[in-house]
C-alpha cells in the first residue's frame, strides 16, 4: 500500500466522529465556536484554530501586534468578547488573550487563548510537553492527549508553547464511548529512551459505535498539521506547517510490536503481519495550494523533498533510525521562495500502516522519542 494512502484513514475516522456527533449535537443556535479569523497587516503566515485555542503564526516581529485588531467570523448567531476588531496586545505569546464567545441562546459560553508566535518551527521533538484536551459534545465531556512544543526566546525573554502536532484523538472522541485519556490512540507514556516521556501510538478497537460505522479500528497516529474543524474531514485535516530552512536529515528513536490478529474489515488475514509508518516530506505551497490535506497528500506535484523508513518490523527495544532527504523527481528548494515561507513540512507516524481502510491489528504499538529535522 503507497504509505501516503494511510493520512486517509485520519480523516476519515475524523468524518466518522463528526458525523455522530452532529447526529446528537445541541439544539440550533448552541454552538459558540470560532469558525475563521481575519489578520491585517499582511502578517499572516498560517492561522490554527482548535477547540479552545487561536494560534496565528506570523512572519517577523511587528509593531503592529501591540494593537492588532483580529476580526472573528463565528458560528451562527454567536458574540464575542472582547469584541471583533477591537485592538489588543499580542506581542508577548506567553500572555494570551482571552475571547469569550457565547451562543446566541445564551447558554453556552467558551473562553479562547488567542496567541501570535513567529512561523519559525522548532526541529527537535522530545515528546514531553502535552496536556490532556477537554471538549464537550451532546453534553459530555471527552479527554485526550495534546502534544506542544515549548519554545524558549532567549532574545526576548519569554517562553512559549508551539502546538504544532495534531491527532486522530480529535476523531476517536466520539467513538471512545466515555473512556479515559489513556484508553485513546495517542497517548504519552513515561517509558521514554532517557526515562522521560515519549509518544505512544496504538491500534485500538473503535466499539460499538464502530462496528455500526463499519470503522472496527483506530490506528494511533501523530501528525505535524492541523484540523480544521470542517465537516468535510477530507479536507479538514491539514497536513505540515510552514518550514523555512532546507532539511537534510530525519532521525530519531522507535519500538514497534505489531497487534497478534491482522483484520482485513473485520475478517482475520493470518497471512500479513501488521507494520508502522514513520516519515518526513516537504512540500510547496502556493496561491492554489495553501496545504495538503486527505485529498491531496499522495499527490506528487508539490513534493520536494521525502524522507521514510524503508526497512520495517518489530522492534522489542530502542532502535535509532536516521534517514536523509531526497529529492522528489529531482526538484531542489528555492532559497526565495523558503525565505518567503512558501514550503511546508509535514511528518507522519501511524502504529498501522493499513489504516487508511481501516485495517490493522488491535495492540499494534509503535513508540516515538527524541525526534529531529537536521539541517
Amino acid at each position: 500500500m503507497n504509505y501516503f494512502n494511510l493520512t486517509k484513514a485520519f480523516a476519515l475516522m475524523i468524518c466518522s466522529a463528526v458525523f455522530f456527533s452532529c447526529i446528537q449535537s445541541e439544539a440550533p443556535n448552541a454552538e459558540a465556536d470560532i469558525v475563521a479569523v481575519t489578520v491585517p497587516d499582511d502578517i499572516l503566515v498560517l492561522d490554527l484554530i482548535d477547540n479552545d485555542r487561536v494560534t496565528l503564526l506570523v512572519k517577523a516581529a511587528s509593531e503592529s501586534l501591540t494593537a492588532l485588531k483580529l476580526e472573528f467570523e463565528l458560528t451562527p448567531g454567536a458574540t464575542i468578547s472582547p469584541e471583533s476588531g477591537s485592538a489588543q496586545d499580542f506581542s508577548d505569546p506567553s500572555v494570551p488573550v482571552i475571547y469569550t464567545v457565547t451562543s446566541e441562546d445564551q447558554q453556552w459560553s467558551k473562553p479562547y487563548e488567542v496567541i501570535c508566535i513567529p512561523a519559525e518551527m522548532p526541529t527537535k521533538f522530545s515528546f514531553e510537553n502535552f496536556r490532556i484536551a477537554e471538549t464537550y459534545a451532546a453534553g459530555y465531556k471527552y479527554e485526550y492527549y495534546e502534544f506542544y512544543e515549548i519554545i524558549e526566546n532567549r532574545e526576548l525573554g519569554i517562553t512559549y508553547n508551539y502546538p504544532l502536532w495534531a491527532s486522530g484523538n480529535t476523531g476517536y472522541q466520539i467513538l471512545s464511548a466515555g473512556r479515559p485519556a489513556e484508553d485513546y490512540p495517542t497517548v504519552a507514556v513515561k517509558e521514554g529512551i532517557d526515562g522521560g516521556y515519549c509518544a505512544k501510538l496504538e491500534t485500538r478497537a473503535t466499539g460499538a459505535t464502530g462496528i455500526q460505522l463499519k470503522k472496527y479500528m483506530a490506528a494511533g497516529n501523530l501528525f505535524i498539521g492541523s484540523y480544521s474543524g470542517s465537516l468535510d474531514a477530507l479536507k479538514a485535516t491539514h497536513f505540515g506547517l510552514p518550514f523555512n530552512r532546507i532539511p537534510l536529515r530525519f532521525s530519531g528513536y522507535y519500538k514497534y510490536k505489531p497487534g497478534e490478529k491482522y483484520m482485513e474489515s473485520n475478517v482475520h488475514n493470518p497471512s500479513i503481519q501488521d507494520n508502522f509508518e514513520i516519515y518526513a516530506i516537504i512540500y510547496e505551497t502556493n496561491e492554489k495550494v495553501k496545504y495538503l490535506d486527505g485529498e491531496t497528500v499522495s499527490d506528487r506535484s508539490n513534493r520536494i523533498l521525502e524522507a521514510r523508513i524503508e526497512e520495517k518490523g518489530e522492534q522489542a527495544e530502542w532502535k535509532r533510525f536516521d534517514i536523509p532527504f531526497e529529492s522528489v523527481d529531482g526538484r531542489t528548494i528555492d532559497p526565495v521562495k523558503l525565505a518567503a515561507n512558501k514550503y511546508n513540512l509535514a511528518v507522519v507516524f501511524s502504529s498501522s500502516e493499513g489504516g487508511a481502510e481501516f485495517n490493522g491489528a488491535i495492540g499494534s504499538t509503535l513508540y516515538i522519542d527524541e525526534v529531529e529535522i537536521h539541517y
